[in-house]
């Protein structure tokens, strides 16, 4: 219970000054959970099936950080070729009149190849949203009434 002005001056300073790290631990712990969800989930069979295991090996989450008055978590790859996957892409020949490659054992000559889009990130972060909002919630819940 706040008695007065002077108390909820102090009580609100407490709250400033503990919520941005807590919320940043939060972050960080939703960042590593959607990440194994990335692998584990959509990486493993359910969207795109693994030839070489470098997409999956490559999916991380950046620490937390504060910017502008927000926190901001990342979680992301570092491989050119997972934005083809994540939106689709067509590919056209640059330097010859085809792409030539081997399918089912024979060469193909084709002006362009389009592939579609097999997104593995946002549906990630979509089907995570309830429990990282949940787990916001409860970090500030817990924070105030500590405080």
């Amino acid at each position: 219970m706040i008695r007065g002005s002077a108390e909820l001056r102090a009580k609100l300073l407490r709250i400033g000054e503990r919520l941005p790290a807590e919320m940043i631990r939060t972050i960080d712990r939703q960042d590593a959970l959607l990440q194994a969800y990335i692998v584990g989930s959509k990486l493993s069979g359910q969207v795109l099936h693994a030839r070489s295991g470098r997409l999956r090996r490559s999916i991380h989450a950046a620490p937390a950080r504060i910017s502008g008055g927000e926190v901001i978590g990342k979680v992301g790859t570092n491989v050119v070729y997972a934005p083809v996957h994540e939106f689709g892409a067509t590919i056209r020949a640059k330097r010859a009149k085809y792409l030539r490659f081997k399918v089912q054992g024979r060469f193909v000559s084709v002006k362009e190849v389009t592939i579609p889009k097999r997104p593995f990130m946002k549906p990630s972060l979509e089907e995570r949203r309830p429990a990282i909002a949940e787990a916001i919630r409860k970090t500030t819940s817990r924070v105030i009434h500590e405080s």
